[in-house]
């Protein structure tokens, strides 16, 4: 039996980001803001690649009320070329200067670049229906277009913590090219709750690859691309798709 050896670069460095905020903005998510950062930069510096931050302000008008807002911020675990290896905290503080409030995280990141190149022709696109801002007990689903054969893996959690398996290789699923999940015949929903008072949020990972894989389960972000790298780039893609759960008002 042949085998392949897949080729792959890390690179390991300590970064720092100062985020400063006001009133708008609590502590913790400025510094998580700087995390986000931290990975980014660690991202682009490792990979020789430029990694743009995206944040937006996602809205939504409710009977009766003036409307709800969501933030909707990359947290920067990979790229197309590679991802967040390690991530080991240095220090997490916040200060108070003349320019105003601030949260300095400073981290030493490992980056480990994928073996292999993409193939285009082996892509996946995944949307999340209704859309990204979802009340608790609401249900949700996916519409995804994939290459006919692929497998398909469907990981849900929280950014950055460990993830359950929603679907396995479904072997209905491979054939296909286009399909929804879950589909209208079956007797499964998926129905988002609410894990705390205030907004939360939440992310699925949608994985094909060329061939049956075994994933642990749960699993984390990390583990995720570290299994997934063990194989030729051109022989999967991922898609993250992250949506906010608006808790309940009773």
């Amino acid at each position: 039996m042949a085998t392949s050896l897949i080729s792959t670069q890390t690179k390991a460095a300590v970064y720092e980001h100062r985020q400063y905020f006001t009133g708008d903005m609590t502590s913790n998510q400025a510094c998580d803001q700087a995390e986000r950062e931290v990975r980014r930069q660690a991202l682009a510096a490792g990979l020789g690649e430029i990694v743009q931050s995206t944040s937006f302000q996602l809205c939504v008008a409710l009977e009766d009320e003036e409307g709800d807002c969501s933030t909707q911020t990359d947290l920067y675990v990979q790229t197309p070329s590679g991802y967040v290896k390690r991530f080991d905290l240095i220090s997490r503080e916040l200060a108070v200067t003349q320019l105003g409030q601030v949260c300095v995280v400073k981290a030493d990141v490992e980056v480990e670049a994928f073996g292999g190149k993409p193939d285009p022709n082996f892509n996946l696109t995944a949307q999340i229906l209704p859309g990204t801002l979802i009340r608790d007990q609401e249900e949700l689903s996916l519409q995804l277009t994939k290459p006919a054969g692929s497998s398909v893996y469907i990981f849900a959690g929280r950014p950055l913590k460990s993830f359950s398996m929603l679907v396995n290789d479904d072997s209905r699923m491979r054939a296909l090219d286009q399909l929804y999940v879950p589909s209208q015949n079956d007797p499964v929903r998926w129905v988002v709750e609410s894990v705390m008072p205030v907004k939360s949020e939440e992310r699925l990972w949608v994985v094909i690859t060329r061939s049956p894989v075994r994933f642990p389960n749960p699993i984390n972000e990390t583990q995720l691309f570290e299994q997934l790298n063990q194989m030729d780039r051109s022989d999967w893609d991922a898609v993250p798709v992250s949506y906010t759960i608006l808790p309940n008002e009773n």
